[in-house]
């Protein structure tokens, strides 16, 4: 009954309204040993996707890549649609706490672009008008994790500090003024996946939601105009993952290390 609860939650709050940056979810890998890897496949509810796969190639290692699209309305002269395509690295550790608990933490480098249009019709006592953002960005960032694994079941978090560098951003093809700005992120997540012993094991679902803040000094700074409080809107995600975790179905399990 709480992983219905979670998931519907999730739904609820699945819209990240109208901005220009897209995160992309934590990473929180679930490896716990040598020769471990985890496949993801990842549907927002938003119109968005991403894919992963992480290894670990030596114990307490951990490498891990990403890429993301995302795709709304029908065509380019639609004036509501969100188009973004991202992609990220990242290399870092893994350390067994217990049978249970597993902590961890990555750096990474993403780049991305997006664009956005939108109008404000039907809002009351607003002059008509439509937006039209475009953004190409890069970022850098640290990730540190933490999860508990059961027999049948996984839950744990992530926090991310991103530090989001624009190399532009532009309102009607018109260039606009934006530098950078710092993200917190924070991610929450419950999976299911097969029993302990059998080659089901190797498969699970995960939902998750996630948080994306920009510090208030920051979000303070940025000044009363829409162009210039767009990048910076704080947002919500929610995501549903399938998992594959192939070390589970090798021909020697003896060669997996936990």
């Amino acid at each position: 009954m709480g992983f219905v609860r979670f998931a519907l939650a999730a739904a609820v709050i699945s819209l990240t309204g109208c901005t220009v940056y897209a995160p992309m979810q934590g990473a929180a890998p679930l490896i716990r040993g040598r020769n471990q890897a985890e496949l993801t496949a990842s549907t927002y509810f938003n119109s968005r996707w991403e894919a992963s796969a992480a290894y670990s190639p030596l114990r307490y290692v951990l490498l891990r890549g990403a890429v993301g699209r995302g795709r709304s309305g029908g065509s380019a002269n639609d004036t509501v649609y969100f188009r973004s395509r991202q992609y990220e690295a990242a290399a870092g550790g893994y350390w067994p706490i217990n049978q249970t608990f597993v902590a961890g933490g990555l750096l990474g480098y993403g780049r991305a672009h997006t664009a956005r249009g939108f109008s404000n019709r039907g809002l009351p006592f607003a002059y008509h008008r439509l937006y039209r953002y475009e953004a190409a960005y890069h970022r850098t960032f640290a990730e540190l994790y933490a999860f508990a694994d059961s027999e049948w079941a996984r839950a744990g978090f992530a926090y991310r500090l991103n530090r989001v560098q624009f190399d532009a951003f532009a309102s009607g093809g018109r260039p606009l003024p934006l530098s950078r700005t710092l993200r917190h992120e924070l991610m929450s997540f419950v999976g299911l996946h097969g029993p302990a012993g059998t080659r089901w094991r190797g498969v699970g679902l995960q939902l998750a939601m996630g948080l994306s803040v920009v510090p208030t000094s920051q979000a303070a700074a940025s000044g009363q105009g829409y162009d210039e409080y767009l990048p910076r809107r704080n947002q919500l995600y929610s995501t549903l993952t399938l998992q594959l975790f192939p070390h589970y179905w090798v021909t020697h399990p003896q060669a997996i290390r936990e």
